[in-house]
Parts: C-alpha cells; structure tokens; sequence
C-alpha cells in the first residue's frame, strides 16, 4: 500500500469514502437504502431559556 502524498491528499480520499459510504452504499442493516435517505436532522432545541426556567 503506497501511503498518501500529503494530509491533504489523505483527507480528499477519506472524504471521498465517507461521502460513498453515507450516499450511494446501500446498507443492509437499513433495509438496503442509503444512511443519508433515511437521515433526519435532530429538531429538538439545545439551550432554549424556557427548557430549564430559573
């Protein structure tokens, strides 16, 4: 295995597979869809002054 010419040039490559991985790899553990079909973003608000009232 040749080692990759600069951090940079790792990080592409590793981008490049985490990108393939989340998008276009089905999964069968997911019913053979994709993470970033099934993905929905947490809503819940982190901070608000009314969750915890002094």
């Amino acid at each position: 295995m040749v080692p990759f010419e600069s951090l940079a040039a790792a990080r592409e490559a590793i981008n490049g597979w985490v990108h393939a991985y989340n998008h276009q790899r089905p999964h069968q553990a997911l019913n053979m869809a994709t993470p970033i079909s099934l993905f929905r973003p947490h809503t819940a608000a982190v901070g608000r002054d009314d969750e915890h009232p002094e």
